[in-house]
């Protein structure tokens, strides 16, 4: 049996390195399973949302968030009722430290639960409404600080999830304590 070519999908941001589209904006229907060349972050509100990583099927309920780094395969397989975000973000966007630590959880705490009341819901729309009306004057220096912030609240909550603090790249990372409160 010959095996099927999975396809990567290269260069599809734009030059400012991030997009964030609304879940209910996204079109399902037959997906295939590919890759890309950068990272995918869903964060999702509400509803259910059923996806392939890696070959492992992965199901999103109620408030959750997760990533895809470049490379893994993946496909969307079915959602109800959702509300959320793709982030999709250029590697080079993403702090070393950051980088360690999502490379620390993959393949093992990359889908994790969060609190309704998570202030990933507040930041999101704001960032998403700034990356749309952004002039070119500070437009970069913005769009890394929001990203920064951004990627630093959603690894916050994937160390919390795991309840452990870790050893990252010489630093001690401990969860916050008041996180979901």
């Amino acid at each position: 049996m010959a095996k099927t070519e999975i396809l990567i999908h290269k260069d599809e941001l734009e030059a400012i390195g991030i997009e964030i589209v609304a879940i209910e904006q996204l079109d399902f229907r037959e997906q295939v399973p590919h890759r890309d060349d950068h990272f995918m972050l869903i964060i999702q509100e509400k509803g259910n949302f059923v996806w392939e990583l890696d070959f492992r099927e992965i199901t999103l309920s109620g408030s959750s968030a997760c990533y895809i780094a470049p490379g893994q395969v993946h496909r969307y397989l079915n959602q109800e009722i959702n509300k959320g975000w793709f982030v999709f973000i250029e590697t080079a966007l993403i702090s070393k430290t950051y980088l360690e630590i999502f490379n620390t959880y993959l393949n093992s705490n990359q889908a994790v639960p969060i609190s309704k009341s998570n202030e990933i819901f507040n930041f999101l729309p704001v960032f998403e409404n700034i990356l749309k009306n952004i002039k070119e004057t500070f437009r970069e220096s913005i769009v890394n600080s929001l990203t920064d912030s951004l990627i630093g609240m959603f690894i916050q909550n994937l160390i919390q999830n795991q309840n452990s603090g870790n050893l990252i790249g010489d630093k001690n990372i401990k969860p916050s304590s008041n996180l979901n409160k």
